[in-house]
């Protein structure tokens, strides 16, 4: 929540008052309001207001007042109302169990990293209190420090974020008449992204950074606000390319030491340095935790952060971040309100969870990986040398010896609930425990072990029950299960199962192996529905079935148990599951096909839509489903044919009916390959357009009209294929996804599909265009005006380089 989207504010009583007038605030008076408030919301139990003197001092306020036997004094600027509140607080308490600089928990909504905010931070940014005593305060400084009364009314109403968008310009009644030009005015840098097509995190970084050094406050506050608002929305892009971007930015803004910009700045700090703790950036997240711990923020956490970052990269002194931290968490310590802290229970667990993570990384970078994920791949990978794997392996060895010692008797109890349906608590930490010590006694060449541990891992993630996690670890259990089974398997040649674009256009293929994949997976009657339950097994319909069965078996054991009807152990019955389960788990178009009948367990047994509606369902509507799902859970084996037994008739009809219906969404690109290969076309003429469509899917470039440097070179490969076979199988293929419905229904033509016929180019094509240019491949739908420009630059581009005459007319 942010000031802007309370609502209409009414004005406050001294709005219009001109500053040195009797009716301006005093400072004492809005500075103790402010300081109440920011009590009341962020530090927990009572904080009497010590009485106190302000003297300017230029920009800044110099708080005077005594605590205990001293004498203190806080300076600090205004439009810096978080620092300067956090650190006046943390002055007011000599008997404060560590020495801070500040008690703050946060400078941004999302301290975490996450999206979502902060209920305390909402609670004191939409108070009455919070926003009469910022706008007294900016009226009380306004005669000696006009521009810092300028910035804090920017910041309340949020002035700079009026692109993309995002807020209306603040409200100019609300400011005296003599600074609203002032408060009013656009920064160039405001201007500048205004005029902007894309807003993407990295994008907003590398637009705004150029003006971070402009010795404009008004100009910096305005870019660290970007970048606030950039880091918010940072989920998916990479991270460490944000990094890379910002960093440089917010060194200038951090330059000036308070201020508003400097306090946005270390907000956006807090927000990326838990983004990239969270990806196991060490070395990057270590400096901006310096900057947090040095101001005082976010702690204990950034001090239990730093500690990791220390750990990892081999700093001796990484254990007294551990004993500050330990300090700092008793609330008679701090007294700060907490803000979802990032681990369950108590700081010994998160000891416990930190130790893991490291001895996991070291782990990773022993065998030369990278522990982030996100940094790009040197071009010569860096390989340790012996010495220094064994050393890597054994500070591994020794953390991870101290954190099993914590985390086993809780990972038992977590067990035993599970099998008695009772709720699991904390099963998320302790299962990357044994995920961790899996990754090392892999790299020890321990493979019993590390099986042991993944499928440890495993049973945590399903004790748990939640959905999503119904095959964590999953991927590493059969991996190392083959390697046990067989050492040498990996060595061997095999064609995949089921088809399978990665494989088919690795460069490692030869013209045989891939001629001889597409015959197999070509006789496979993928698209086509069984004729009954029995005809099914050897597909992945059982597989899908039971896959929803076991991602909502919680829900599905507390429904049976209200009816009540007796399913049994539901953990015992997920391993028993796991034949079924790991036999497909891993295979493409089993997958894509739990993915296009998402539901169809729920549905076809008309027991409501999906997994959540079934709770509000009737017992006799839910009975039909529990009544299938005990038998199979009666079962000492289960196998496919035992899943699909009971779906005869009118079930089997409903789940055709529901495949029917999303069958063009199943796999494009497997039908893109099936159409390719009736042309005739050999097998790596067909992995290069895979490769082409397999980008063109993965990728949504709806608003470009021609490709994008990194397509291109799948353009220049195309060129060189048979043209006069290729197109018309594009054009059919094209013809027939225009079919399909997305998910809001059918869809306009989007011009990235027109690429591949550019350079797999025929003159027979200008006859499609044509058909693209009058609209009927838009299913109806008109074009806004936007995108029948970029319709027309598209076709243009087509025009300009193969000399279309009927298309130019």
């Amino acid at each position: 929540m942010t000031l802007s989207s309370i609502g209409p504010q009414k004005p406050f009583p001294s709005v219009h008052a001109t500053p040195g007038e009797a009716t301006a605030p005093s400072l004492e008076d809005a500075l103790g309001r402010l300081f109440a408030a920011y009590a009341a919301h962020f530090l927990r139990g009572a904080w009497p207001l010590p009485r106190f003197q302000v003297e300017p001092r230029g920009p800044s306020l110099a708080i005077r007042f005594r605590t205990g036997e001293r004498n203190v004094e806080v300076v600090g600027r205004a439009s810096a109302f978080l620092l300067l509140s956090g650190r006046f607080w943390a002055r007011t308490r000599s008997e404060l169990a560590v020495d801070v600089p500040a008690l703050i928990p946060a400078l941004t909504a999302s301290p975490l990293g996450v999206s979502g905010t902060w209920d305390a931070w909402a609670r004191f940014h939409a108070a009455r209190e919070t926003k009469q005593a910022l706008h007294d305060l900016a009226l009380a400084v306004a005669a000696r420090a006009p521009e810092e009364a300028v910035l804090l009314w920017r910041r309340v109403h949020e002035r700079d974020l009026d692109w993309a968008g995002g807020s209306a310009p603040g409200s100019p009644q609300l400011v005296p008449p003599a600074f609203r030009e002032a408060f009013q005015a656009r920064a160039p840098v405001i201007s500048m992204l205004t005029g902007r097509r894309s807003f993407t995190p990295a994008g907003i970084a590398k637009a705004v950074a150029p003006f971070a050094g402009s010795r404009s406050a008004v100009e910096q506050l305005a870019v660290a606000t970007c970048l606030a608002r950039g880091v918010q929305y940072l989920l998916r892009s990479n991270r460490l390319g944000f990094h890379g971007v910002a960093w440089p930015a917010l060194l200038h803004l951090l330059s000036e030491r308070d201020g508003a910009a400097y306090e946005v700045a270390l907000g956006v700090v807090q927000q990326l340095a838990a983004k990239l703790f969270e990806v196991s950036a060490y070395a990057e997240a270590r400096a901006l935790l310096d900057v947090l711990v040095a101001n005082g923020v976010g702690l204990p956490e950034t001090l239990l952060q730093r500690w990791e970052c220390r750990l990892y990269l081999d700093d001796p002194g990484a254990e007294s971040d551990w004993v500050r931290a330990l300090a700092c968490e008793t609330p008679d310590a701090m007294g700060l309100v907490g803000f979802n802290p990032s681990w369950p229970g108590d700081v010994l667990e998160r000891r416990s969870r930190g130790l893991s993570r490291v001895a996991r990384s070291l782990t990773l970078r022993a065998e030369g990986k990278d522990p982030c994920a996100e940094r790009k791949a040197p071009k010569k990978p860096v390989v340790p040398s012996d010495v220094e794997r064994a050393r890597l392996l054994a500070r591994a060895t020794q953390l991870m010896t101290e954190r099993m010692g914590a985390a086993t008797p809780g990972a038992l109890r977590d067990e035993v609930r599970a099998h008695a349906d009772e709720t699991v608590s904390e099963r998320t930490f302790k299962s990357e425990d044994y995920l961790a010590r899996g990754n090392m006694r892999e790299a020890f060449a321990d493979l019993d072990g590390a099986l042991a541990d993944y499928r440890a891992a495993r049973a945590l993630r399903i004790a748990g029950g939640l959905p999503w996690q119904w095959d964590h670890h999953g991927t590493d259990v059969r991996r190392l299960a083959r390697l046990v089974a067989e050492p040498d398997s990996s060595l061997a040649f095999s064609v995949p199962p089921c088809f399978e674009p990665s494989w088919l256009c690795d460069a490692k293929r030869t013209p045989v192996e891939r001629a001889r994949a597409l015959t197999q997976w070509g006789a496979q009657p993928w698209s086509l529905f069984p004729v009954s339950p029995a005809a099914a097994v050897g597909t992945p319909l059982a597989f899908v079935l039971l896959r929803e069965a076991v991602a909502h078996s919680k829900t599905l054991w507390k429904a049976a148990e209200h009816d009540p009807i007796s399913l049994g152990d539901r953990v015992a019955f997920t391993e028993r599951a796991r034949g079924v389960l790991d036999a497909y788990a891993d295979r493409r178009d089993a997958i894509r096909l739990a993915s296009v009948l998402e539901g169809a367990l729920f549905d076809v047994f008309r027991a409501g839509e999906n997994a959540e509606g079934f709770p509000r369902e009737s017992a006799s509507r839910r009975r039909p489903l529990l009544d299938w799902l005990a038998r199979l859970a009666s079962l000492p084996v289960i196998d496919e044919a035992a899943v699909l037994q009971g779906f005869e008739g009118r079930l089997w009809e409903r789940l055709r009916e529901k495949f029917a219906e999303h069958r063009g969404r199943y796999d494009p690109l497997r039908d893109l390959c099936d159409a390719v290969r009736t042309t005739g076309l050999d097998a790596d003429s067909i992995a290069v357009t895979v490769a082409a469509y397999e980008a063109l899917l993965a990728n949504d470039w709806s608003n470009l009209d021609r490709p994008k440097k990194e397509w291109a070179v799948h353009g220049q490969a195309l060129a060189n294929l048979d043209a006069a076979r290729l197109a018309p199988a594009l054009i059919a293929w094209t013809r027939l996804w225009q079919r399909v419905p997305g998910p809001l229904g059918l869809t306009k033509l989007e011009a990235k599909w027109l690429w591949p016929l550019h350079f797999a180019w025929t003159p027979a094509t200008e006859g499609f265009l044509l058909e693209v240019a009058q609209g009927e491949l838009d299913n109806r739908a008109r074009l806004t005006p936007k995108q029948k420009e970029l319709r027309k630059s598209s076709l243009r581009w087509f025009i300009g380089e193969k000399r279309l005459t009927r298309l130019s007319v």
